[in-house]
C-alpha cells in the first residue's frame, strides 16, 4: 500500500534541518538569497503558471504531466483540498458533510434501545480507581492489625476508596503489576472512554474475595468497614491472582486491531495536511504562494484549502522578507513520487486503506447488533430463571405439607398454564425450566415448537429430584453471571471503538497541494540557480 509522503512534515523538523543543510546547494542558495533584493524575494513567490506547465511537459512523462494538470487546475471550484466517497463518487468540501454521508449512506445503522446499555462504573468508583497509590499491601502484618482493632473496636478509616493504615509490602513484582494493572482501570473509565461495566468490577470484587488469604480475619469485621467495596482491597491480592486480572482485564477492555485503525487514519490525515496556502491571480491564473515563507514566524496547518484569487501581486507590498526560511522550505522537496501524482489526479489516494477502515467500521456495526441481540436473550432467560427459582420458593413456604409439589412438578404446571400465551417470555419460560430439569450447563436458548417443549418437561418433571433442581438452577445463575460481564465489556468496548472510527472519513482527503507544491519546489530550485549562474556570468564579463 502507498504511503503518502508530506510537502510540509516528512519527518521532524530537526532531522529535514539536517538533511538539507548537508545538500551542497544550500550553503551556495542561502548567500545567493541574502544578497538578493526584497522586491526580487517577493517575486519569487509568483510562479508563472504557464513557464511552470512547460517545466513539467519538458520533464515528465505524459502520465505525470495529465494528473498534474488535474491538480493545478483549480480556478472552477477554487479549492486544493476536497472529499470523497469512494462508494459513489459523491464529492464534498467540507469533512463534516462527506463523514455524515459516508456513516448514513455506507455504514449500517443499530440504534439500541437506551436502557439496554450496560452500565459503566459510576464518577465516585472512577475517581476512587484513578486516586489511588495501587501499592501491594502486606498481607500478614494487614491481617494482625485488623484482629488487633477488631478485639479493641477500632475502624479503618478511608478516604475515597484508600486508607493509609494498611502497611505496604516491598514486592517489586506485585508493585509493577499493580501498577499495570492500574493503569488499565484507569484508561478504562476516563472521561473519554467509559469501557469498564459495572458487573465486570464486580466479577473482580468476587473474584478478590474468594482469594484473598487474611488469616483468622472475621468476615463480618470486613464487612463493616466495607472493606470489598473499596478498590484497595485488590492490593491484597498475591502475584499469581494479579497477574491472572491483569491478563483478563486486558483482553476485555483493549481491542489491539481496532485500535491500530485509529492510529493509523491519524498517521494518514497527518501526511496529507499542508501548511502553505496557495492563491492565484485572476488575470494570468499564475500562482501565489503563501507570503509568510518569507518570515521567519511559524505557521499552523491549512485544513480548508480553499483556493483565494488576487487581482495582482500586488498583495505582497507588505510582506517584508526576514531570514533563509524560503531557502529551506525550497530544498525540503522529496523527489517526484509518480504514484502518488497519479492517486490525487485520480482522486483514489488512500483508497486501499479507506476501503479496509470501512469494512472494519461495518464489522463493528455488525458485531454490536450481534452483542445487542446476545445480551437481550441473555436478560430475557436471566428474568425467567428468577421466575423459576420464585416458584420453587414458593412450593417451599407453602404452610401446608401436603399441599405442596415437588419444584419439577410446579415448574411443569406453571409451563401448562403459560404455554398458550404465545410471546417471547413464554417460550423463554419454556426454556429455562427444559434446561433446568436436562440439568443443562449454560442455557441452550433453543426455539422449539410449544408441543416440543412441553414433551421433553412432561417426561423429565416426574424423574427430577429437588435437590437436582436447585443444583440446576444454581449452575444456571452462576454461568449466566459470569457471562453478563463478558458480553457488557464486548458492548461497550465496541462501542467506543466504534466512535473512534467514525474518523476514518480524513482518508477521503485529497489533497491536490501535496502534488503541485514539490513540482513549485523543483521549479523556483531550478531557477534560483539558473538566476545564481547568471549572476556568475554577469561578474565574469564585468
Amino acid at each position: 500500500m502507498h504511503a503518502a509522503v508530506t510537502v510540509s512534515d516528512t519527518g521532524t523538523m530537526a532531522n529535514r534541518m539536517v538533511t538539507i543543510k548537508k545538500d551542497p546547494s544550500f550553503d551556495l542558495l542561502k548567500t545567493f538569497w541574502v544578497n538578493l533584493d526584497d522586491k526580487t524575494k517577493r517575486e519569487l513567490l509568483v510562479v508563472d503558471s504557464r513557464k511552470l506547465i512547460d517545466y513539467v511537459e519538458n520533464k515528465y512523462v505524459n502520465k505525470v504531466k495529465e494528473d498534474f494538470g488535474k491538480c493545478v487546475s483549480v480556478a472552477n471550484n477554487l479549492r486544493w483540498r476536497y472529499w470523497k466517497c469512494h462508494i459513489c463518487s459523491q464529492v464534498y468540501y467540507c469533512f463534516t458533510d462527506c463523514q455524515r454521508h459516508i456513516l448514513d449512506n455506507h455504514v449500517q445503522k443499530f440504534v439500541p434501545d437506551p436502557s439496554a446499555r450496560p452500565k459503566c462504573v459510576d464518577k465516585v468508583l472512577a475517581d476512587m480507581i484513578c486516586c489511588g497509590k495501587w501499592e501491594p499491601v502486606n498481607t500478614v502484618a494487614a491481617a494482625n492489625l485488623i484482629k488487633d482493632r477488631a478485639k479493641h473496636g477500632e475502624e479503618f478509616v478511608y478516604v475515597n476508596g484508600w486508607c493509609s493504615d494498611w502497611p505496604e509490602a516491598k514486592d517489586e513484582e506485585r508493585s509493577k503489576i499493580l501498577k499495570q494493572f492500574a493503569q488499565v482501570l484507569k484508561s478504562s473509565c476516563g472521561n473519554e472512554n467509559d469501557t469498564l461495566s459495572c458487573t465486570l468490577w464486580d466479577s473482580l470484587i468476587y473474584y478478590t474475595e474468594r482469594n484473598l488469604q487474611l488469616l483468622e480475619v472475621p468476615g463480618s469485621y470486613l464487612d463493616k468497614c466495607s472493606f470489598f467495596k473499596n478498590p484497595q482491597c485488590i492490593c491484597f491480592l498475591d502475584l499469581k491472582h494479579l497477574e491472572h486480572i491483569l491478563n483478563y482485564f486486558r483482553q476485555l477492555t483493549t481491542d489491539v486491531r481496532a485500535s491500530l485503525v485509529p492510529k493509523v487514519v491519524n498517521r494518514f490525515w497527518e501526511n496529507s495536511r499542508v501548511k502553505e496556502t496557495i492563491g492565484i491571480e485572476r488575470l494570468t491564473s499564475n500562482l501565489l504562494l503563501d507570503g509568510r515563507l518569507l518570515c521567519e514566524e511559524e505557521h499552523h496547518f491549512d485544513d480548508t484549502g480553499s483556493v483565494e484569487t488576487f487581482k495582482s501581486s500586488g498583495i505582497y507590498e507588505h510582506v517584508i522578507p526576514e531570514g533563509d526560511k524560503m531557502v529551506s522550505w525550497v530544498l525540503d522537496c522529496p523527489e517526484i513520487d509518480e504514484k502518488l501524482v497519479s492517486q490525487m489526479g485520480e482522486g483514489v489516494h488512500n483508497f486501499e486503506i479507506w476501503l479496509a477502515a470501512l469494512r472494519i467500521v461495518r464489522g463493528m456495526v455488525r458485531k454490536k447488533e450481534s452483542y445487542y441481540d446476545k445480551r437481550h436473550r441473555m436478560v430475557t432467560y436471566d428474568k425467567m430463571l428468577g421466575e423459576a427459582e420464585t416458584i420453587c420458593n414458593r412450593e417451599d413456604n407453602r404452610k401446608n405439607v401436603n399441599q405442596r409439589s415437588t419444584y419439577a412438578s410446579a415448574l411443569r404446571m406453571k409451563c401448562e398454564e403459560l404455554v398458550v400465551i404465545q410471546d417471547d417470555d413464554t417460550k423463554c419460560f419454556l426454556n429455562v425450566v427444559r434446561d433446568v430439569l436436562e440439568r443443562a450447563p449454560s442455557p441452550k436458548y433453543e426455539v422449539l415448537t410449544d408441543k416440543e417443549y412441553m414433551e421433553s418437561i412432561s417426561g423429565l418433571s416426574t424423574a427430577v429430584q429437588n435437590d437436582i433442581v436447585i443444583k440446576s438452577l444454581w449452575k444456571l445463575r452462576k454461568f449466566l453471571t459470569k457471562k453478563f460481564h463478558l458480553i457488557d465489556s464486548k458492548i461497550l468496548l465496541n462501542e467506543f471503538t466504534q466512535g473512534e472510527l467514525h474518523e476514518f472519513p480524513k482518508l477521503s482527503a485529497i489533497e491536490y497541494r501535496m502534488v503541485v507544491l514539490p513540482f513549485v519546489k523543483k521549479f523556483l530550485q531550478g531557477k534560483l540557480k539558473k538566476m545564481i549562474m547568471k549572476t556568475k556570468e554577469d561578474d565574469f564579463s564585468y
